[in-house]
């Protein structure tokens, strides 16, 4: 999720990580450097318990994009959703480990991804 937090009247919360952050990219800026981030989602997809146990639903290579699963399937509607969104998407594979899945965000400033204030 991005977004800004803020107080009940409205202002910056300063313990807000986007505020660490603009806080943290006004020195360089002010230097005439340009700060850019190119984030990585990882995370794992796994199926409802079985004898007390959450299973992997496949076992994939590492950047296996050969295979036609529910897991890719699910992986192109999360990046149709983020790019619907304005949340642009520079790659898109299976991980390492059984299960575990990865998409790349593209590279930008690194207060584009998401709202700002």
């Amino acid at each position: 999720m991005f977004c800004d937090i803020g107080n009940l009247d409205g202002t910056p919360f300063e313990g807000d990580p986007r505020q660490v952050l603009r806080r943290n990219l006004d020195k360089p800026a002010s230097a005439g450097s340009r700060s850019i981030v190119a984030p990585e989602l990882e995370f794992f997809l796994l199926r409802p318990e079985w004898q007390g146990r959450a299973h992997p639903p496949r076992r994939g290579s590492y950047f296996d994009l050969t295979t036609s699963d529910v897991a890719g399937t699910l992986r192109k509607r999360t990046i149709q959703t983020l790019e619907t969104m304005g949340i642009p998407v520079e790659y898109s594979f299976h991980e390492d480990s059984p299960s575990q899945h990865e998409i790349d965000l593209r590279h930008t400033d690194a207060l584009t991804h998401g709202l700002t204030a």
